[in-house]
């Protein structure tokens, strides 16, 4: 998590330094995601009880928050879903030792 915290602040600094305030916000949001104790917990439940690794337990448990808010009808919860996955894969893609460009696309 701390690596992909890291990726984050960098490419938020990135791109305030460019004037792009509003990525710059999304990636704040993204911080934001790697700090919430209920997806962390139901992670880390996952793990204990279905012995799975932690890049599956983790991958699994924002796949299910993503479906439930690409369910809902409004634009900002749907984007939500894609940022969910966007989070989700970069943690993974770390996790598993694999390196990503820095592109915030």
């Amino acid at each position: 998590m701390a690596l992909t915290r890291d990726e984050f602040a960098a490419l938020r600094d990135e791109v305030s330094r460019n004037d792009a305030a509003i990525k710059a916000e999304i990636l704040d949001a993204y911080m934001l995601i790697l700090d919430d104790e209920m997806l962390l917990q139901n992670a880390r439940t996952m793990v204990a009880a279905e012995l799975v690794s932690a890049e599956f337990a983790f991958k699994t448990t924002l796949d299910g928050c993503s479906k439930s808010s690409s369910g809902w009808k409004t634009p900002i919860s749907a984007s939500g879903a894609v940022d969910l996955r966007d989070v989700g894969n970069r943690v993974v893609m770390n996790l598993l030792g694999l390196r990503i460009g820095s592109s915030t696309n």
